[in-house]
């Protein structure tokens, strides 16, 4: 027969808030990464959300806020926390604001890479075409020179893709800026998986869209909580990959396990004091 508790104690125990006494990290998926689960977890609670979407209006440090609650929720999932996505609330707000830099820096860096690859080889494409439709006065020399532009992209813009993922998981993970934007690093350990990288990235790129679109038809205030979810939904489905890459044998990034936050620190403080309190 199990043993009873008495009401009164089972009352007094603390809730499930911050960091439980034991935490261990999970086991390593092996299973792909799919995007309808990482759109799951970004929706899963709807009110933080408009919270992010509300802290958003703050300029640049609204951005450091979300990005680091969205590091918070990739300790709390590698580290399989019962709580793996804490609610926004405001006592938050400037440890989250501090913890965000690294992951913030790496963001603005990969955006303004890729765009400014992108921007640069279809220039590039433009011109070539021009000259070569000009000097051999067919059809046939400009669709070859457009074919190969379109694959030199591709895998350009595949690689910078790769190597952003893989820095963005070091910023989200290690929380520091240098070992964030070392590129060798990087590139060894987003190399084993490239494809299902770039593959994963393809699909959640006209996702990323299909929110954006969405949420400005709301007034266009709409499109603030869809940039929260799809940040949510990149950093699940960063998650899954590293999960797949130690899987398949990859080398563990350097991580801490996640902290109490303020908010959590507060509400455990008061509900432990209670429970001595009746001990006494």
């Amino acid at each position: 027969m199990p043993e009873s508790v008495p009401p009164d104690e089972e009352l007094s125990r603390p809730a499930p808030l911050g960091v439980p006494d034991k935490l261990t990290p999970g086991p390593a998926r092996a299973r792909p990464a799919r995007v309808s689960e990482a759109l799951s977890f970004a929706f899963d609670d709807k009110r933080s959300l408009l919270v992010g979407g509300l802290w958003l209006l703050v300029p640049i440090v609204g951005w450091l806020a979300i990005s680091g609650w969205t590091s918070e929720a990739q300790h709390r999932l590698l580290n399989a926390h019962p709580d793996p996505l804490p609610r926004l609330r405001l006592r938050d707000f400037a440890h989250y604001a501090r913890r965000g830099g690294a992951a913030a820096f790496v963001e603005l860096l990969g955006f303004g890479v890729f765009w400014a690859v992108a921007v640069g080889l279809f220039a590039l494409f433009n011109a070539s075409l021009l000259a070569a439709g000009l000097v051999a006065g067919s059809v046939v020399v400009p669709l070859a020179v457009l074919c190969a532009g379109l694959a030199v992209a591709f895998t350009l813009l595949g690689m910078v893709t790769v190597v952003y993922d893989a820095m963005l998981t070091r910023a989200e993970l290690t929380e520091r800026l240098a070992e964030s934007v070392e590129l060798g690093e990087a590139w060894r350990e987003a190399r084993p998986m490239r494809r299902k990288t770039f593959a994963t990235y393809l699909v959640f790129a006209p996702l990323t869209v299909a929110l954006g679109f969405l949420g400005s038809l709301l007034c266009g205030v709409g499109i603030l909580p869809a940039l929260v979810a799809i940040k949510l939904t990149g950093a699940h489905l960063r998650f899954q990959l590293y999960e797949e890459r130690l899987a398949r044998g990859g080398k563990p990034l350097p991580s801490r396990p996640p902290l109490a936050l303020p908010s959590e620190r507060h509400l455990v403080q008061v509900l432990s004091i209670g429970s001595a309190e009746r001990k006494r």
